[in-house]
């Protein structure tokens, strides 16, 4: 899993401190790759839920391309 270009382990990341405003996650699964944008505000915890099915986009919460 990468945060605005930087490798942040494997998911799920538990805590991981981000700046405020708007971040940019990749996920990857075999050949499977997502994207998509987070809006943090400060002090915010967030989290997403995404499937990484290579055909299932409807489940990809804010797409980012």
């Amino acid at each position: 899993m990468r945060v605005n270009g930087k490798h942040v382990g494997p998911s799920p990341v538990v805590r991981e401190a981000v700046p405020t405003g708007s971040i940019q996650v990749e996920l990857r699964r075999e050949s499977v790759v997502k994207r998509l944008v987070v809006q943090i505000a400060a002090g915010q915890v967030s989290a997403r839920r995404v499937s990484m099915q290579a055909d299932d986009r409807k489940d990809l919460i804010d797409p980012w391309y």
